[in-house]
């Protein structure tokens, strides 16, 4: 006699009725830079608006797609006794970097922050680079479900700017101009 499915469609459909499933457009980013590196910035535009305090808040509103961070493990065959039998072990962790993608407001202060940011840890012309404690910072990702309450959250610790992508832009392409960064962690938590 032929064994029947423990799982059906009846389970399934009772079971996305019953709780909130994650909507991939429903999240937030908070990016805070270190404390020293903001205070570095002061006005950079001809209005005088200050940058360290305005590019973090544009940030987050502009962020159009986040990645939650991923695991990275290595491993090698190690042998098992006198036998030829070989199973991986993980050795080490490894923290993925995380792409973030930003429209592009009109002052480019988005941009200007996080090339500034690059810019602080490592002199582009000097290459002299900053201490790391005062360049590295903490990025925030959160899950939000239909009512904006947090569902869940994940914390990129001791992130840094990493790459600005090429914004390309041209004639054929009508649209919204966007940028991508991605930003390396030493390691990351998920807060529940």
């Amino acid at each position: 006699m032929a064994d029947k499915a423990s799982r059906t469609l009846e389970n399934f459909i009772t079971r996305l009725r019953s709780t909130h499933t994650p909507r991939t457009e429903r999240f937030e980013v908070s990016i805070f830079a270190p404390k020293v590196f903001a205070g570095t910035l002061g006005p950079i535009d001809p209005a005088g608006r200050n940058l360290a305090k305005s590019a973090p808040a544009l940030l987050t509103l502009n962020c159009e797609e986040a990645q939650l961070p991923g695991y990275s493990a290595t491993n090698m065959p190690v042998k098992v006794g006198a036998w030829t039998e070989f199973r991986n072990q993980n050795l080490e962790f490894l923290a993925q970097d995380a792409t973030f993608s930003f429209l592009v407001d009109q002052d480019w202060f988005g941009r200007s922050y996080i090339e500034r940011w690059i810019e602080y840890s490592v002199s582009p012309t000097s290459k002299e680079i900053a201490y790391y404690e005062d360049t590295v910072g903490k990025i925030e990702v959160r899950s939000l479900d239909m009512q904006d309450n947090v569902i869940a959250q994940w914390s990129l610790h001791e992130a840094v700017p990493k790459l600005i992508s090429l914004t390309p832009v041209s004639w054929n392409n009508v649209g919204l101009m966007r940028m991508s960064a991605s930003f390396a962690c030493k390691y990351w938590t998920h807060d529940f």
